[in-house]
């Protein structure tokens, strides 16, 4: 399942981004969010995508992210480490020495 995400995602926009998402993982082990149109995100984006891969990764669940057209906000998912899939993710923070909170 694919869930297109509009071209803002911010605060304004993060409560029905964040329903679709858990919407879908209630329903399938394994769902797609197209960035591709978003052309102007912020950091509740960020911390909806990193709350819904937590999620997934609890629940044995799957997330893949397209990633975002846009370069700035492409390197910004980047930055953040929600590119990839979950296990380099989770390599990244042990490399870093980063922890749960």
């Amino acid at each position: 399942m694919t869930i297109p995400i509009g071209t803002i995602a911010n605060l304004s926009t993060a409560p029905d981004i964040r329903e679709a998402i858990l919407d879908e993982l209630k329903i399938h082990s394994s769902i797609e969010i197209d960035c591709s149109s978003v052309v102007e995100a912020d950091l509740t984006f960020l911390q909806i995508l990193a709350a819904a891969r937590k999620f997934a990764q609890r629940e044995s669940k799957s997330i893949s992210i397209v990633p975002a057209a846009d370069p700035a906000v492409a390197g910004l998912i980047e930055r953040a480490g929600l590119a990839g899939p979950i296990s380099a993710i989770c390599e990244n923070l042990c490399a870093t020495g980063a922890t749960e909170q």
